[in-house]
């Protein structure tokens, strides 16, 4: 987890070696301000990702692009090469833990997705589910009624 022996490769690649460092510091630095949402809660790098050269080499047979950042699959799992993909911001903010998920076909999908899938408003999605008691099926192919 040291900077000896990049080469130069921080300076080359300050982007990604600013996610690498940022990744580095929430799992692995108790004294960091989000340790407590990362390492703090069990989430981990492995082993082969904590030496930069490593994780440099992923990223950029990854389609690491810039615009992009580190997105973790499962939220609950830490930094690996199967868990994690380079996503946009939109993409990053359906993937956040704090979404609400519904299963719907054997997938789970937050409501901005069931939304997008049948042409609705995703507050008229949830709340249908979440305060209505909707079925998902019900929610996303019932008309929205009429005002006279």
């Amino acid at each position: 987890m040291s900077n000896k022996n990049l080469g130069g490769l921080s300076v080359r690649y300050p982007k990604i070696y600013g996610v690498w460092h940022a990744m580095i510091q929430r799992c692995c630095n108790p004294y960091h301000k989000a340790f407590p949402r990362y390492g703090g809660r069990g989430i981990s790098v492995a082993d082969a990702w904590k030496d930069f050269p490593v994780f440099l080499d992923w990223a950029l047979v990854s389609g690491y692009e810039r615009g992009l950042s580190l997105d973790r699959l499962d939220n609950n799992a830490g930094y690996s090469p199967s868990n994690c993909r380079w996503a946009n911001i939109f993409e990053q903010n359906r993937n956040k833990r704090t979404n609400a998920k519904v299963p719907f076909n054997g997938k789970e999908y937050c409501y901005g997705e069931l939304a997008e899938m049948c042409g609705l408003d995703p507050t008229l999605i949830r709340n249908r589910i979440a305060v209505l008691g909707w079925s998902v099926e019900d929610a996303m192919t019932r008309k929205v009624r009429e005002k006279a």
